[in-house]
């Protein structure tokens, strides 16, 4: 029976972004001029825990570790999705909270434990035992506004394990303490294991999670990025991590990374085996479906819309360390995306002998229009030979605006007009310049990194139309961004125009920006062609050459 299932749980917070104090206390709120900004703290969070069994969830700050806790102790609600724990819950998630500061210690584990739905009567008999388990005799008495972090987290650790419990929520707060205490909540904790309850442990200490848990969950920016054993999971943090720091250390080490890529992703190397099928077929691919939204099998989609393919396959004999593959190729061999289960950190310890199926699921099909053709795989652990490739064999095709462009790429536009003037004799301008979310400039990006491309564009009422290109090193046009424009009748105008991309969904390379003005016929006015160069560095090992987000069915 589970203990804990989370199916597809999501959590969005909507932040508002006001503007300045004075605006706030002039107008009534109704009036005031904000922006609000959506922020998915968790994104399709799916695992499940029997009794007995214990989860690690480890990830950077701002994975979403403490959300989840939240939302699974019922302190927030989720956006969608379900959550289902069976049994009494306690938590240890804030420092201090539901303590009282004038209160005394010897109060507030009244206080405290009665919230967390112990009885007067319970309280009155684990009440030696919870200050001997905390070490903090000498000073039960005074007010715990006299407490150190230390004697806080002492405290609430020990009220919280004397609840009857069958699921313990426990943010990362036990680092806080001494060495001698830490060791005692750690052989605390694992003896409730033993005991069959069922825990959970946000921390960012690999080792603690090691020797604590079962299983782990790897969270990135509200995704799950691993899910299984805690030692291969947090294996794959420690080697995320060190990836992380290595990643921008030299202009050598981005290049090496994209010669390495151009490799895989050369058409020669493309063309191989194109519209064939090899492997050794100890796992054998026997149906391969494109689903629309409303799941039916479907061969033409429009950009925008989500695609799920759907892999029916069958197992010949039980195979250890698997992993599926899904890639799609335009038809003139380019590779677009090729992502597959290994490289999003999805363990598949072993196929049994028989029929299944896997699938892939992206809500957002953002290449354009054309014919597409897709592979389906199952790999050995490491790549060295497939169990089945069906390599380029099922074709779909994507309907869009035809402007030639690889992919479409959401983003917001802001215009500012900084001037305008009643001079003649106009020179078109156009400068560019590129940067982060608060405006510091760079040109070295990560997938999914928040990227802002910043021009001042001159131009007068001949100009109807401005557009910003992203090009790859090899004259690839990747998606376009374009703006209309208002001019005075006389004259030059000056605009501040930003596009602003809250993800950016390219991958490795290296790539060149070019602007242009345009009149009304789509004459060109005044072009800069490639003259900024950035960067994309890709924690994901996906090939291809733009991200698109997805979720695997296995």
């Amino acid at each position: 029976m589970d203990s804990v299932k989370v199916n597809a749980l999501s959590k969005k917070f909507t932040i508002s972004h006001e503007k300045e104090a004075i605006v706030r206390s002039i107008l009534p709120s109704i009036f005031r001029p904000s922006h609000k900004e959506e922020l998915w703290a968790l994104r399709d969070i799916t695992f499940d825990l029997k009794k007995g069994e214990s989860l690690g969830v480890i990830g950077p700050n701002g994975a979403g570790k403490s959300v989840l806790l939240n939302v699974l102790a019922g302190i927030t609600t989720p956006t969608t999705g379900d959550v289902r724990l069976s049994g009494k819950i306690s938590t240890i998630l804030t420092l201090g909270a539901g303590f009282h500061q004038e209160l005394t210690g010897e109060e507030n584990i009244f206080l405290n434990a009665a919230i967390l739905g112990m009885s007067p009567k319970e309280i009155k008999q684990k009440f030696d035992s919870i200050v001997d388990f905390c070490g903090l005799d000498g000073f039960i008495d005074a007010p715990i506004q006299t407490y150190s972090t230390g004697m806080l987290m002492r405290l609430g650790f020990s009220i919280a394990t004397h609840v009857d419990f069958d699921v313990l929520l426990v943010d990362e707060i036990i680092s806080v303490g001494d060495i001698q205490f830490r060791k005692k909540s750690l052989d605390r904790l694992k003896e409730f294991g033993n005991e069959g309850k069922t825990i959970i442990f946000a921390s960012q200490e690999v080792g603690l999670i090691r020797e604590i848990t079962d299983k782990a969950v790897y969270l990135r920016k509200g995704l799950i990025e691993g899910y299984g054993d805690s030692d291969k999971v947090t294996k794959m943090y420690e080697e995320s991590a060190k990836r992380k720091k290595s990643i921008f250390l030299n202009e050598d080490s981005i290049l090496d990374a994209i010669e390495k890529r151009k490799e895989v992703h050369s058409p020669d190397k493309v063309k191989g085996g194109w519209g064939s099928r090899s492997g050794t077929k100890d796992a054998e691919i026997l149906d391969v479906s494109f689903l629309d939204k409303d799941k039916r099998k479907c061969a033409e989609f429009k950009t925008g819309e989500p695609l799920e393919v759907k892999v029916a396959y069958r197992a010949n004999k039980e195979i250890m360390d698997p992993h599926f593959g899904v890639a799609i190729f335009r038809k003139d061999h380019l590779y677009c995306y090729g992502p597959n289960t290994r490289f999003d950190n999805l363990l598949i310890d072993k196929l049994t002998a028989g029929d299944s199926e896997f699938s892939i699921y992206f809500p957002y099909l953002s290449l354009s229009t054309g014919t597409y053709l897709v592979s389906v795989a199952i790999w050995e652990k490491e790549e060295r030979y497939a169990y089945d490739l069906h390599h380029a064999l099922y074709k779909m095709d994507i309907n869009g605006k035809n402007d030639n462009v690889l992919f479409y790429q959401p983003y917001k536009e802001k215009t500012e007009i900084m001037r305008r003037s009643g001079e003649t004799g106009l020179e078109y301008d156009i400068d560019i310049g590129v940067s982060d979310k608060q405006g510091r400039e760079k040109h070295i990006f990560r997938t999914e990194d928040h990227l802002k491309i910043s021009t001042k564009v001159m131009y007068d009422k001949k100009a109807s139309d401005f557009s910003v290109k992203i090009y790859t090193e090899d004259s690839l046009l990747c998606f376009t961004m374009d703006r209309r424009l208002k001019s005075c009748l006389t004259g030059k105008t000056t605009a501040k125009i930003e596009f602003d991309i809250a993800s950016l969904n390219l991958l490795t390379g290296r790539y060149y920006i070019s602007a242009e003005l345009r009149d009304k016929k789509g004459h060109s006015l005044k072009c800069k062609d490639k003259v900024k160069i950035f960067s994309v560095i890709s924690e994901k090992e996906d090939h291809g050459a733009v991200y698109m987000e997805h979720k695997w069915g296995i």
